[in-house]
């Protein structure tokens, strides 16, 4: 037998304009999102709909980020 394939959440495009999709697994639940600059200065959070459409505000300027996902996942 095989292991069962992990699901992962996936970003794209990457690098990207501003305008980005994150797509999670369903079992995930509501997830919540968390972009910061690489000095750990938190950019930007929101939870996250079922789109995964995530678009920055303009005063983030271009650069490398870190994104931070934390589901709620009720039981």
């Amino acid at each position: 037998t095989t292991a069962p394939e992990k699901e992962h959440i996936k970003i794209y495009p990457n690098p990207a304009d501003g305008h980005f999709l994150v797509t999670f697994p369903e079992s995930t639940g509501n997830l919540k999102v968390c972009i910061s600059a690489i000095g750990g200065q938190v950019m930007f959070t929101t939870n996250l709909d079922a789109s995964g459409a995530i678009s920055l505000p303009d005063f983030i300027p271009p650069g490398m980020y870190f994104l931070a996902a934390v589901a709620d996942i009720q039981s």
